[in-house]
């Protein structure tokens, strides 16, 4: 019997089709897609996340990328990307460019990631869209947040008895720690 792929939170994970398509199936949570995999295995993905790899036409045996992006809290849904590895690479080559480094014009295309942590809107450089590099992106604000919430409580409650590089060492270590669990069980 072939095992079903499981897809864990944030973890990009290398696919590669053994059919050119999905097969459409009723199961118990709905219309699904069951994809064969190249190493024996399959997954079943939803219609939005299976029409994202028919925009991305990969050939039979093409390794390419899907993740399953959660923010961690139950009420926000996940969103699925699905990318190549070199789409990939060029986007983030792309997003450490000056040019890329530049806040989008005002009327532009851009997305916001909620504060800076000074309670103003943090702007994403609109270059920064494709798959692995937007996942890179969210996740480097995110910290970038944690981070300067973490001095701030420090700062309030320690006074200078914890530096920021103490707190950056332990906010280092507590991510180290969850990324190897697969994350927290965030209730």
């Amino acid at each position: 019997m072939r095992e079903i792929l499981a897809f864990e939170p944030n973890v990009p994970v290398e696919v590669a089709l053994e059919y050119p398509a999905g097969k459409p199936i009723q199961t118990e949570y709905g219309q699904r897609v069951m994809f064969s995999l190249a190493n024996g295995n399959v997954m079943f993905l939803d219609l939005g996340t299976s029409q994202k790899i028919n925009e991305l036409r990969p050939k039979v045996g093409e390794p390419f990328y899907i993740c399953k992006h959660h923010s961690g809290k139950k009420t926000d849904r996940a969103e699925w990307r699905v990318f190549r590895r070199e789409g990939a690479e060029a986007a983030v080559r792309a997003a450490a460019s000056p040019k890329a480094a530049q806040p989008a014009a005002a009327g532009g295309n851009h997305t916001t990631n909620g504060s800076n942590g000074n309670g103003h809107a943090a702007s994403a450089p609109a270059q920064i869209h494709v798959g692995w590099a937007q996942f890179l992106l969210q996740q480097t604000n995110g910290l970038i947040d944690v981070y300067a919430a973490a001095v701030a409580y420090a700062k309030t409650k320690q006074g200078a008895s914890v530096s920021a590089a103490d707190v950056l060492e332990l906010l280092t270590a507590a991510y180290a720690a969850q990324t190897k669990r697969g994350g927290p069980d965030v209730a």
